[in-house]
């Protein structure tokens, strides 16, 4: 199985997710530009590259939301059934923190995506603090950090939703 990773925060249009997609599958010398290339052109482009890897590809879109138009989560899923893919299997997962994301889909997109939504809860300040510890662990030298500074990041991350960022 392959996974692509694609971050949308700065990708607002399903012809920029296309393009991104095909720069991330393709070496840096065989790079396209992002703008002026027919829609038809560059998703032929994506379903060739994506063919020549096979198999099974899983596409994740971080930041799924920042996509403006959606027919790119209507076209991948469907790829295969209609004939532009005959070498891999695509499927897609979108990641948001925004909750009321899927309602905003188009009813096409709605009903040719399998979904099904994980949840995860916010962080508490016992999980808070065991993961900024971890992080200061690694980014910085022993002794700089003191105790009394992550308990106090804990303490406002707890407060601001459970987000660790």
């Amino acid at each position: 199985m392959t996974t692509i990773r694609t971050n949308c925060e700065d990708l607002s249009t399903s012809y920029q997710v296309a393009i991104q997609l095909v720069n991330e599958l393709r070496t840096p010398t065989n790079q396209i530009k992002p703008t002026g290339y027919p829609r038809r052109q560059v998703n032929e482009w994506l379903w060739d590259e994506l063919d020549s890897i096979g198999g099974t590809i899983v596409i994740v879109f971080d930041e799924v939301e920042h996509i403006e138009d959606d027919s790119i989560l209507y076209q991948i899923p469907r790829a295969r059934a209609n004939g532009n893919l005959s070498q891999c299997r695509v499927g897609i997962i979108g990641i948001s923190n925004d909750f009321k994301y899927r309602e905003r889909l188009s009813s096409k997109v709605q009903s040719s995506l399998c979904e099904k939504e994980l949840q995860f809860p916010a962080y508490d300040a016992s999980e808070l603090r065991d993961i900024l510890r971890q992080r200061a662990e690694i980014a910085f030298y022993d002794s700089v950090v003191p105790q009394e500074v992550i308990a106090k990041c804990t303490a406002f991350g707890a407060k601001d939703a459970g987000d660790a960022r």
